[in-house]
Parts: structure tokens; sequence; C-alpha cells
């Protein structure tokens, strides 16, 4: 993907009006309010780079035994293709929720190792089960040679591990009411972060997750641990000189040993082709689904909001410029702190205070833009009235241009839409319930 600042020629003459460049903005964008739940409201919005967006979400609330009112968020980014993502979205929280539901069974505050385990327990079901399971079952089918075609799975074989031949990252939230304990499973490289107001027109940027691909110290230490002597288990910061996530679902080829690989093409696949031919699986599997887990205790009383976002925002945005926008869409829309705002866009941005939750920042990645001399005040809008969207717009250019590059960045469709951004999937979750649309 190339930077915002240096467009293509194909950017060059939009086709779209103003009108219809919010229209597609906004086509996707939903506010909801979560009731039972003790938060304000929540933004969503989509926009599909790919033919067939690949990243999917889900938000669902879930009464836990003891009476508890749970939410969950969660967004699922997917690779050669949708399968995967789909079914996450699908079966995630319920998995989880059947964890949880154990741990509060059990105990009545559950610490948060308990309930960490509880998330990777729920995360490594899913992936067993469409992985491993679904491999087993498959072999209780299996004919005794390629030319025995009467089998009823040789020809749907592909259909039944579409979601292993596929992958995807998961970002999965759980907020507990009653706690105001807010919980984030990643396994792989979507990013969650928490914006806290710091004093009027301030706010903190503390950053839930922490990017899991091979740029990453640690996920580099952990692979090369579990993998002694494989020197391309990690080329050019990809896993096997491939993957750039380190954890994710599906996404056989990692897991999978060579000779289970042959032995579906040989008994299933008919022309013998089971998909990418990767460097020898030597000690597999390579990948796994198990999340990184963190905490955070909400403090709705200085209006906290946590951004989720598949990775296609974080190429676009910086975590500080993400919680300065909301902050600044926050001031706004509650007529306090205007005349800060009259002060501009840079004020905002340039005071956010950064921190991570339980690490260092080094190999998170970067924007397409770190390092640009472009003035925050120069490219950054406030227009809309769903957050989610606000983030959208100002990612894809803001202002710049007269909002030439959003134009721009909209009329692109597959495949050169993915020379310039990724499929984007954006939540923002208010838990001050006095939060609530920007005034027109």
């Amino acid at each position: 993907m190339d930077s915002l600042q240096e467009p293509r020629v194909a950017l060059q003459t939009p086709s779209f009006s103003q009108e219809q460049a919010d229209a597609q903005l906004r086509a996707n964008e939903v506010t909801r309010q979560m009731s039972g739940l003790s938060i304000g409201h929540y933004d969503r919005t989509t926009l599909p780079s790919n033919s067939v967006m690949e990243d999917a979400y889900s938000e669902a609330i879930v009464e836990m035994p003891d009476g508890r009112k749970v939410g969950f968020w969660g967004i699922y980014d997917g690779h050669i293709g949708p399968a995967m993502s789909a079914a996450l979205s699908r079966s995630l929280a319920n998995s989880v929720a059947l964890e949880l539901g154990k741990a509060y069974a059990s105990e009545i505050l559950p610490p948060f190792e308990t309930i960490a385990q509880a998330l990777k327990n729920g995360f490594l079901a899913v992936d067993d089960h469409l992985v491993w399971d679904r491999r087993e079952s498959l072999l209780e089918h299996a004919p005794q040679s390629s030319s025995i075609t009467a089998d009823p799975l040789s020809l749907p074989a592909a259909q039944f591990l579409k979601e292993a031949f596929t992958g995807s990252s998961a970002l999965l939230s759980v907020y507990d009411s009653r706690t105001r304990m807010f919980y984030v499973a990643l396994a792989g490289d979507s990013r969650a972060v928490l914006g806290r107001r710091h004093e009027p027109g301030s706010w903190t940027a503390t950053v839930l997750t922490l990017d899991q691909y091979g740029s990453n110290p640690g996920e580099e230490a952990r692979i090369r641990s579990e993998h002694p002597g494989e020197q391309d288990v990690l080329k050019n910061k990809r896993l096997l000189g491939s993957l750039e996530p380190t954890r994710s679902f599906g996404d056989l080829y990692y897991k999978w040993t060579d000779a289970m690989q042959d032995k579906v093409r040989e008994c299933f696949l008919n022309d013998g082709k089971l998909g990418r031919q990767l460097a020898p699986n030597a000690t597999p599997p390579y990948l796994t689904a198990e999340p990184l887990v963190t905490s955070v205790h909400i403090q709705p009383e200085r209006g906290d909001f946590v951004v989720m976002a598949s990775d296609g925002l974080w190429e676009l945005l910086s975590n500080e410029e993400v919680v300065g926008l909301v902050g600044r869409w926050v001031d706004e829309q509650k007529s306090i702190g205007t005349e800060d705002g009259k002060k501009g866009w840079k004020r905002y941005i340039s005071s956010v205070k950064s921190t991570v939750v339980g690490g260092n920042p080094t190999g998170q990645k970067k924007p397409q833009h770190s390092g640009s001399p472009i003035h925050p005040d120069d490219r950054f809008v406030l227009e809309d009235t769903n957050a989610a969207t606000h983030l959208l717009r100002n990612a894809l250019g803001g202002q710049l241009h007269d909002g030439e590059m959003v134009r721009a960045m909209l009329t692109l469709s597959p495949p050169l839409s993915r020379r310039y951004r990724d499929d984007l999937t954006i939540m923002v979750i208010f838990f001050d319930e006095g939060q609530g649309s920007i005034k027109k």
C-alpha cells in the first residue's frame, strides 16, 4: 500500500461527487445502544477493498449463569478468502461465552488469570474444531487410493475444509458491566486502543493489544524458540516467508504436516491440488490461534472509549491520531471544549499521551504516512455523526485537496484498491452514557 501523500496516476481523476462519497462512506454505518450493559453506545462501519470483503464482525450481549450481563465485540480479518472470518463471526463469541459461563459459575469475581484462560480456551476450541476435528472426520472416510471416486466426500472435501484452507485474525473484546472490567483477546494483527480524558481538550491513548507479526520481537523470539534451527521459519519478517500474522485461525498449510496435506490431495481432491505449496513443513504447527489477553478497568466518568479496528485502519492512522480524532468528536458533540477545538486538530493530536498495556510497543506497525510533513489541520475534518465513519473519512484523506483524496480512494475498485487500502472494519465503544451523536 502506498502513502496517501504520494498517489499514483490512477488517483488523479475522481468521478464521485461529494454527495456520492458521503453516501458510500455512510452506507454501512451503525449506531447502537446496548440495553442492560451500562454503556453509552457504540458506532460501527465497514468499507470493503477486496472484491469479496474478507473482514467480518460480531457483537452480542450474553447473560452469565449468575445473572450479570457481558458484552462481546469481535473483528475478524480474513485472508485467502472470507470463509474463516465468516465462521468466526458466527461461532467465536459463543465459544468464549461458554467458557466464561464456567468461570462465573464457579467464582463470583474470577481473577484475571481465570478469565484469560477462558478466552484462550474459547479461541482454541473453535480452531481445533475447524482445522483438526474436521481433518480427523475427513480421514475417517478416506478411500484406499485416488482411483476411488465414488466416496461421498471425494468431491466436497474442499468445501468441508473451506474454513481451514483460509485464515483469519481475531480481535474479541469482553465487557463485564458488573465489575467494569474490559478484556481484550487478540490472535493476529488487528488492534484495540483505549481513549481516556487526561484534561479538557487532552486525551491519553492506551494500546490494549500488540501486533502479532514477524516484526514484533516477542513473537519472533517465541517462534524461533519453538522451531530451533529453522533459519527461514521467519523470512522477510513473514512466517515461512509468506504469512504476515504470526497467530491465526485456519491456515492449514502452516499447521498440517506435509504428509497430511499430501494424503488429502491424494484421497479427496481430484485435481491433486490442495492449494498453495509452501516451504517444507519441518516442524508444524507454525501457527496458533491462542490469543494474548489483556484487561483494563473502565472509567466512564473520564469519558472512556475503545476503538477496535482491523489493521487496515492502523496502516492509515496512528494510535494518537485515532484517539485525538475521536476525542475531538466527543468534545464537539458535547459542546464542551469548543474554544479548544478552534485551536485546530494539531492541539488534539499532539496532546495525546500514548502507553501500552503489558508490553513495549517496539515492532508495532506504523501508518503509511509516518513522518509526513502534512499538518493535521490541513488533513483532518469533522463532518460525521457516527464516530466510526468519522475515523474512516479521515483515514482515507479527510480534507486533503478539498476532499478529493477521499473521493479518489472511494472510486478505486478491486484489485487496484488493494494497492492503496485494505478492507476496513471499525468499532468505537463509548462507556460514558452521556455521549451521543455530534450536532451538525
